[in-house]
């Protein structure tokens, strides 16, 4: 359980389980990931203004679509 507040996720499948997100020459992730809000970042991450959400209840989940 969290403490209520605010908080923004990302997350990534680490296929080869090397502890990192590997990309290509151009920085292009190369495995699937994802944020919080199934927001993209548009040449980077999602921004904390789009990825953010409240926790304000005892019960709370979140879905997150990797690509």
């Amino acid at each position: 359980q969290l403490p209520y507040g605010e908080y923004a996720i990302a997350v990534y499948h680490d296929v080869n389980e090397n502890g990192e997100l590997d990309t290509n020459l151009l920085g292009i992730p190369k495995e699937a990931y994802g944020f919080s809000n199934n927001e993209r970042g548009r040449f980077g991450p999602a921004s904390w203004e789009d990825a953010h959400f409240k926790v304000d209840d005892n019960q709370y989940s979140i879905e997150i679509k990797i690509k």
